[in-house]
């Protein structure tokens, strides 16, 4: 709000704040039992939750993955195995613990896909190994049964399920399904098993819920729910924690995954051994039979021909020839295992392991680290594919990097082929000398030495991978898992939700907090004057009098209980009005901004208690809209104001005498179509010169400021102006709209008297009463109705 317009030539008040701490803290206190109530409600509200909100409990473990020197050392005492000592991304193992399909494994593995429920009237309570029966068959490869079923043991033998479906017009009885125990029961084409594991005479006709639920959903919400961290930076242990509702069920949960996150550890070791046992069977068993084909050539030659030995020439060329044909041997392994690479990247969505080089002594660095690289992402996207791999965001980055990896592996072996033909080319000049040297010996004694050669080819060949075959087996065997478990799962402390002590705080505060947000937005919502201070905040205009809220409905307080609080109000009003008319005879207006306010009222008894001091008083009801003065008064309203202005009357007739010595009345008269146009005419400066000849004060009761424009017109007749206030009736707004009038020169020399005030204590600005007020029993058509109290007004 802009209170721009406030007193120029003064500090004016800041504007009306939105709210007065005072009055609020006032309310608190007078209303301390609406305060009481709503910290008992909230901490009822508190108690039951407490009560009856499912509690969920931490249940924590932690591990140590070793580093891959400490898990190879019964390995590494035999030789440097390259098979252990594999590439491994520490970073990456919270994910591969938290991924979907290991945590499914321990799903299926524990069979909590079918959790049993017993529900009682307020509270349902999950029975985790409590009720002796285990369920299975509702999972299907990877399909899984779904939905609530109401589940009641009838007998030793015998069960009952029914699907729980939304449809009022069916029954549990109409959806029954009858089965017995260890024999298959088909519920939505799967063939459900229950099988009894104890006692049940206890269960027989209890009442019990199956929720079947679908296990790639379930491990997505196991997964969401389990937090894996570094113990801390640098550190090989994992600390892992779980909430949940029922501590055995996440104890369970935390042991299983614990024990197949082990084994799915001990498998990828073995794996690479695996891979390499395979790769070296295969090429054993085709140099297996070509050696066999040339041990039975050799020796059906040596039988044929006993009598032939080699010469020292002859043995001299076959040692040479075998050194290059044992060189040769590796690259012949070496060319092989190309080969293998070059298949096995034409899968392009393959996610096993691939055969490291190290493993048929290929040593290439750069190779070496690509396919290490390249078995870590594989074995990263392995463990959290599922069924919609290539639908999941990072299984397709993982098989990006994999499709990247594998062009550089592609571009390492075809320089690695390079280099080894050009090794093997060398190797092939100085065969070829020497075979030239062969060919100048005897005919039989070159076939024996040609038949020697294959065989010692093949021999090498087959010696070699039998080495790499044994430190593959022994690799194998002698692998152990790096995961070690250094703390088992178990409970920390009490229930972590719900927090007792912290409900029954919040419902202390929100118990607090309530009442005094409603008393801040009552007070924020109410645009109506309050107090004094919302007054002095708006306006700059004098406060020149307090009158208090009386109940009685006789108007006339100061002719009729001149000993009450309100009498004694109006006298202060009278004495104040000197400080402000400083003359002996005056005349003055009464207006307010609407109706409702007390104008009237005040006009009455303000002119009253001034009879009452001696001074002849007449009150002029310049209200020709909805006249109302001559009601209180009793007066005849034929001839009034309206009849004079329109040269109906003259003075003489208009003027009425009251009951009360020195005070005279002219009434509205009959309602006239143009009362503002009358009011403008010099008819009316005429009369209120004539009056103040014949009174001493002529005091004017104009229609609300805020409704029409006529108390504008009578303004500048008048030494001063009375504007009435209402408490908690005058809108706020209203004030600012009369101080803009008194900025802009339409009003002057004017006062304000705070009316009908009832509310007493801090915020209002008073801390005394009054034992008396008034009332109105009549409406003032364009105005509104406002009851207060016992009584209300009405102009």
């Amino acid at each position: 709000m802009n209170h721009s317009f406030l007193n120029p030539n003064a500090e004016p008040g800041a504007g009306t704040p939105l709210v007065n701490y005072s009055r609020i803290w006032y309310r608190v206190i007078r209303y301390w039992y609406f305060v009481i109530v709503s910290i008992l409600i909230f901490m009822l509200l508190a108690f039951v939750y407490n009560r009856y909100a499912p509690k969920t409990y931490s249940v924590v473990s932690s591990i140590i993955i070793k580093e891959s020197e400490e898990a190879g050392q019964t390995a590494e005492l035999l030789y440097n195995n390259p098979l252990i000592n594999a590439y491994r991304n520490f970073l990456n193992e919270p994910y591969i613990i938290k991924s979907y399909p290991l945590i499914q494994q321990v799903i299926d593995s524990l069979r909590i896909t079918s959790v049993i429920y017993n529900e009682g009237n307020i509270k349902t309570t999950e029975l985790f190994n409590d009720l002796p029966i285990k369920i299975t068959g509702n999972k299907r490869d990877s399909l899984y049964l779904t939905g609530n079923f109401d589940f009641t043991i009838t007998s030793s033998e015998n069960y009952w399920l029914s699907p729980r479906i939304e449809n009022d017009s069916l029954s549990i009885d109409d959806l029954k399904i009858t089965g017995k125990f260890s024999e298959p029961l088909i519920v939505d084409n799967f063939e459900v098993i229950i099988d009894l594991t104890g006692e049940i005479k206890e269960y027989i006709n209890k009442p019990f819920v199956i929720d079947f639920k679908d296990g790639l959903e379930l491990a997505k919400s196991y997964s969401s729910r389990l937090t894996i961290e570094w113990a801390e930076e640098g550190a090989s242990v994992l600390n892992m924690n779980i909430v949940g509702n029922v501590v055995d069920k996440e104890i369970a949960f935390l042991t299983k995954l614990i024990e197949i996150y082990t084994l799915y550890d001990l498998n990828n070791k073995r794996q690479a051994a695996t891979n390499s046992k395979t790769f070296i069977d295969q090429q054993l068993s085709y140099i297996s039979d070509s050696l066999l084909l040339v041990e039975m050539q050799l020796e059906r030659f040596k039988d044929e021909n006993s009598q032939i030995d080699l010469g020292t020439k002859a043995t001299l060329l076959l040692s040479k020839i075998g050194e290059l044909e044992k060189i040769n041997t590796e690259f012949i392994i070496r060319s092989n295992y190309y080969r293998y690479i070059y298949k096995y990247l034409e899968d392009k969505n393959s996610l096993d392991q691939i055969v490291l080089p190290s493993t048929i002594g290929v040593t290439d660095a750069v190779l070496s680290t690509l396919i290490n690289q390249m078995a870590e992402l594989q074995l990263m996207a392995k463990s959290i594919s599922n069924q919609n791999h290539s639908e999941n965001p990072i299984i397709i980055n993982l098989m990006n990097q994999i499709r990247d990896l594998k062009s550089l592996i592609l571009e390492s072996v075809k320089n690695l082929q390079e280099t080894d033909k050009i090794i093997l080319d060398q190797n092939s000049k100085e065969l070829n000398r020497l075979e030239e040297q062969l060919k100048k010996l005897p005919q039989e004694e070159r076939k024996l030495v040609t038949i020697q050669r294959t065989y010692d080819l093949g021999e090498n060949l087959y010696i070699f991978l039998t080495q790499k075959r044994t430190e593959a087996a022994i690799s194998e065997a002698s692998t152990v898992s790096d995961v070690m478990v250094v703390n088992l799962p178990g409970q920390i402390g009490g229930a972590i939700s719900p927090s007792t002590t912290r409900n029954y705080l919040l419902a202390l505060v929100l118990g607090l907090g309530f009442p005094f947000l409603f008393f801040i937005l009552k007070e924020i919502l109410n645009d109506k004057v309050q107090s004094r201070e919302d007054i002095e905040l708006a306006s700059t205009i004098p406060i020149i009098g307090v009158i208090g809220h009386n109940s009685d409905e006789n108007r006339m307080v100061v002719s009729n209980k001149p000993k009450s609080a309100i009498a004694e109000a109006f006298r202060s009003l009278r004495s104040n009005l000197n400080y402000f008319v400083k003359k002996d005879r005056f005349a003055m207006m009464v207006s307010s901004s609407i109706s409702g306010e007390g104008k009237s009222f005040t006009a009455l008894n303000l002119a009253n208690i001034i009879a009452l001091s001696g001074k002849k008083v007449v009150i002029v009801g310049a209200d020709m809209r909805k006249p109302r003065l001559y009601k209180e008064m009793r007066m005849n309203n034929r001839y009034g104001l309206s009849n004079y202005l329109s040269d109906q009357s003259s003075i003489n007739e208009i003027v009425q005498h009251t009951e009360i010595n020195n005070l005279d009345i002219i009434t509205s008269g009959p309602i006239p179509p143009n009362p503002g146009e009358l009011l403008m005419r010099v008819e009316f400066s005429n009369l209120v010169s004539i009056l103040r000849e014949k009174y001493d004060v002529v005091l004017i009761d104009t229609p609300p400021i805020g409704i029409v424009a006529d108390a504008l017109e009578v303004a500048p007749l008048v030494d001063h102006s009375l504007f009435i206030a209402r408490q908690n009736y005058t809108p706020k707004e209203a004030i600012v709209s009369v101080q803009n009038h008194v900025v802009q020169g339409k009003l002057k020399d004017i006062s304000l008297v705070f009316n009908d005030i009832y509310k007493f204590g801090p915020g209002y600005g008073y801390g005394y009463g009054y034992g008396y007020g008034y009332g109105y029993g009549y409406g003032y058509g364009y105005g509104q109705k406002k009851k207060n109290g016992g009584g209300y007004y009405e102009d």
